[in-house]
């Protein structure tokens, strides 16, 4: 959607155009004096409610059902092995066939009522909320043994969930380097046929730089040099495809590394999701209960349901079932996924 910045950064009327404007008087002394932060703090706390921003045009009654999702991941071995998986994602809202309150979205639905408490200013460490339902009921969660704390502390932050708190990053994405890398291998940007190249990849994208030039010499010289001393008749005869994947990193490199700003994905937390950053893990980490001993449900079925997976870029190739399959770990790990947070293993540097 093409909605100008000012709809969501600036409100509507005579009030919100001057306080734009006096606070626009902030920003160019700190841009002038050089004394703003570096990265930009987020998130930002006088940010306008999401009930005047995200739901102008995203209505928490709008029931939006399933979404048909396919992800290509791709290992980090010789062959960079693909690994499909297609999802049916459980958005969900109020149903109006029904009159549940199902899916994902429940938790913005007006009937009920989502409070949490977070003891960290990036709103990642949440060990304590309370939901109020429909009906009045109450119920409290907490991890462990740990309490409501005094509110009126400046460093407890009791906050409503809204949209913002899962869809914290809905623009200025910083994409993590294995979710580029995905992405480009999927659209031939970066040929497979390169030994490595993911994991290749991630190495020249993760290392420290101080500004871009010096980035892109650096993911030029860390391609070259590896394949020049590891598969020199790659090297020979593959030249063109190792060119276009230096191209395709500098790209990558530049759409979501700034580090003259000191931001990327380490610095921007992105919640949607737990599969590199703990997202939805946040709350839905299997230790939050209630103090009669409800938990907080975690089973992967509650917000989506696997109809394919397996190791081929090719849907039709893929072991399938409409009415779901139990998930299936592309590394032999036995049974460590069923308890295990995927972010204990795939953090956001290597992916996947």
């Amino acid at each position: 959607a093409r909605v100008p910045c000012v709809e969501c950064h600036i409100g509507p009327g005579a009030s919100f155009w001057v306080k734009s404007k006096i606070d626009g008087i902030r920003q160019v002394v700190a841009v002038i004096t050089n004394s703003y932060t570096k990265p930009i703090e987020t998130p930002v706390f006088n940010l306008r409610p999401a009930q005047q921003t995200c739901e102008e045009c995203h209505w928490p009654r709008q029931f939006y059902g399933e979404k048909l999702v396919t992800r290509t991941y791709y290992r980090t071995d010789e062959e960079n092995s693909p690994w499909t998986i297609n999802l049916l994602v459980k958005i969900g809202g109020g149903n109006p066939r029904t009159g549940r309150l199902e899916g994902i979205h429940w938790h913005m639905l007006q009937e009920n009522k989502v409070e949490y408490v977070c003891t960290d200013r990036k709103r990642q460490e949440i060990p304590w909320l309370r939901v109020t339902k429909p009906d009045g009921s109450v119920e409290v969660y907490s991890d462990g043994d740990y309490e409501m704390p005094d509110t009126s502390q400046p460093d407890v932050q009791l906050r409503t969930f809204d949209c913002m708190d899962c869809h914290n990053r809905p623009s200025h994405q910083f994409l993590p380097p294995a979710t580029a890398m995905n992405l480009a291998i999927s659209k031939k940007e970066i040929s497979r046929e390169l030994p490595y190249i993911r994991q290749v990849g991630l190495d020249v994208l993760n290392k420290e730089y101080t500004d871009s030039a010096q980035a892109y010499d650096g993911i030029a010289y860390g391609i070259k040099t590896y394949y020049e001393k590891e598969y020199p008749e790659v090297f020979k005869t593959k030249q063109a495809e190792i060119n276009q994947a230096i191209a395709t990193l500098r790209r990558i490199y530049s759409q979501n590394f700034f580090p003259e700003m000191k931001t990327d994905y380490r610095a921007r937390t992105n919640n949607l999701s737990h599969f590199t950053n703990n997202g939805c893990f946040r709350c839905h980490d299997g230790e939050m209960a209630t103090k009669d001993g409800k938990m907080l449900p975690r089973d992967c079925t509650t917000c989506h349901i696997i109809v394919a997976q397996g190791p081929s870029e090719n849907v039709e190739d893929l072991e399938s079932n409409i009415a779901g399959l139990e998930f299936h770990h592309p590394e032999d790990i036995d049974e460590a996924w069923r308890e295990a947070l995927c972010t204990e293993c795939h953090t956001p540097d290597q992916g996947y």
